[in-house]
C-alpha cells in the first residue's frame, strides 16, 4: 500500500513539475508571422512573454522600436498557449499548440470587434 501512494505522489508531482516547465519554456522573446484569411502576404508578429501572465506583442516591423506595440496577458494549458492583446478598444486573442519542445507555437487568431481572423506561427528566440 505504501508503494502504490509513494507512486501516486511522485506522479502527481512530475505533472505539477511539468506545468511549471511550460510556464518557464515560454519566458522569452518570439517571433514569426500572421496571415489573415483571404490574403496571401504575412505580416510580422513577435510575442515578449515576461513569465508571468504578461505579454508585448510586436506587429508589422521585426525592428521592436519601429514595431507597432500593444500589451495583453497569457495563459498557458497542458501543450497550448492563450494570449488575449488589447490595442485601443480592439481584443486579438491568439490560441496555439505549443511544440513538444516548447520551441514552437501555431495556431489561430481573431479580433472580437470586427471579422478579421487567420493563422500564425511564431517561434522562440
Amino acid at each position: 500500500m505504501k508503494k502504490i501512494l509513494y507512486s501516486i505522489a511522485m506522479i502527481t508531482l512530475a505533472m505539477a513539475c511539468k506545468k511549471t516547465d511550460n510556464k518557464d519554456a515560454i519566458k522569452g522573446y518570439w517571433t514569426g508571422t500572421g496571415l489573415p484569411s483571404g490574403t496571401t502576404v504575412a505580416d510580422f508578429l513577435g510575442f515578449l512573454y515576461d513569465g508571468n501572465g504578461n505579454v508585448r506583442a510586436y506587429s508589422s516591423n521585426s525592428d521592436t522600436n519601429a514595431a507597432v506595440k500593444a500589451n495583453g496577458t497569457y495563459s498557458i494549458g497542458t501543450d497550448s498557449v492563450r494570449t488575449s492583446i488589447i490595442s485601443g478598444s480592439a481584443i486579438t486573442q491568439y490560441s496555439a499548440s505549443l511544440n513538444s519542445a516548447s520551441t514552437q507555437m501555431t495556431g489561430t487568431f481573431r479580433r472580437t470587434t470586427i471579422n478579421y481572423h487567420g493563422t500564425y506561427t511564431v517561434t522562440k528566440q
